[in-house]
């Protein structure tokens, strides 16, 4: 009954932001896409992040700094997976690289966002450059504040400390239900079935598929410039459909979080892609490249590998990341693992139709794998 349960204990408590998620916003009538055209362009090449961008505004007078007691009795706001576990902060790979009062100012800055508070008046005392890393972290680290722009404003005394941040989100608070209640209905199907196969490889193969034949990399909006705000989003991507390669990248690293996979985002080089933990060992995906081939030239490659290709040179966190989680072996690449099956293949989609009843009883749920070249049917 567990993988019943882990998913209402997901959709109907997780995530509860600013309006609740309960039993009434289940609705199987909302279904991901189970039928695909073969986009027309390939993505590879294609860039399109944004980042998250601050801008600073002095106190007209010093601002009186809220008591640091306060912090004593601070409870943080619990991320958690699909089974309603909490996360291990191993997970937050970017909040791994912060100081200790980094991480306290993140601690604060993530309870804000996932209540979309429209600002916060800190108690950490903290300087512009150590916001910055933070506000990184936290744009890196959580794919699931789908409603941040990323974009963000802040005051701060004649020392340089930071006194009051205010959030711009993407969408009205009278919105936040219905978007949040699309976004993880959507989702639903994707992690149910996921959570069904038996490795770790499987999974990220199962969601990376459903990513490159799902999404419409947005040409438009790359070639135009216009690729900020809701594109840089996973909504853009679960939801919508299209998206760039910030999108692609944070939907990614949502479903694997959920799956209970540690999974982030890198960026550099105007572009975001992604570094797994499967088996052990850490590596580099980038499901954005990926989307229009045959099969999948980017999936699980080492660190020097991925360091090769152009466009993916990380920024400075991202790049400690890198050398805190290094890849020892090639063991998990995808042509070791799944030899030359194409990108779809063996799945179908097709079972999402089912997910009322089969959420109901998993044990008669079929998804398809692929082992040692033959397609294998799990029930």
């Amino acid at each position: 009954m567990r993988k019943l349960v882990f998913i209402l204990v997901c959709l109907l408590l997780q995530n509860t932001l600013c309006v609740a998620f309960d039993s009434t916003d289940l609705d199987f009538s909302i279904k991901p896409k189970m039928s695909f055209t073969k986009q027309q362009k390939s993505a590879e090449g294609a860039g399109g992040l944004s980042e998250a961008k601050g801008s600073a505004e002095k106190n007209k007078s010093d601002v009186a700094l809220k008591d640091k007691k306060l912090l004593r009795g601070f409870e943080r706001f619990v991320k958690t997976d699909a089974f309603g576990d909490a996360l291990p902060d191993s997970f937050l790979f970017y909040r791994e690289q912060l100081t200790a009062n980094e991480k306290s100012a993140y601690d604060e800055v993530y309870k804000a966002l996932m209540n979309a508070s429209p600002s916060l008046d800190i108690i950490t005392r903290i300087k512009q450059k150590e916001l910055y890393r933070v506000m990184e972290a936290m744009w890196y680290d959580n794919p699931e504040i789908f409603w941040w722009s990323c974009q963000y404003c802040y005051y701060y005394n004649s020392d340089g400390t930071i006194t009051r941040i205010m959030f711009e989100y993407l969408f009205p608070k009278e919105e936040m239900r219905a978007r949040s209640r699309a976004f993880l209905n959507m989702s639903l199907p994707i992690i149910f079935y996921a959570n069904l196969l038996e490795s770790d490889m499987d999974k990220a193969k199962y969601v990376h598929d459903y990513l490159c034949l799902s999404i419409d990399y947005d040409w438009d909006a790359y070639n135009s410039g216009k690729y900020g705000g809701k594109l840089q989003s996973a909504y853009s991507a679960v939801v919508e459909y299209k998206t760039v390669c910030a999108g692609y990248s944070r939907a990614f690293a949502y479903y694997m979080q959920q799956l209970k996979i540690p999974c982030t985002v890198l960026h550099g080089s105007g572009h975001a892609w992604n570094m797994i933990e499967i088996a052990g060992d850490f590596y580099q995906m980038d499901v954005t490249w990926d989307d229009g081939n045959k099969t999948p030239p980017y999936f699980t490659l080492s660190h020097s590998a991925m360091q090769s290709v152009n466009m993916h040179t990380p920024n400075d966190l991202p790049a400690a990341i890198i050398r805190a989680n290094p890849t020892r072996t090639a063991k998990m690449s995808y042509e070791a693992y799944f030899g030359n099956t194409p990108i779809g293949r063996p799945y179908t989609y097709r079972e999402f139709a089912n997910i009322a009843d089969d959420i109901e009883n998993p044990a008669y749920a079929e998804i398809y794998t692929v082992t040692d070249g033959f397609v294998k049917t799990h029930r």
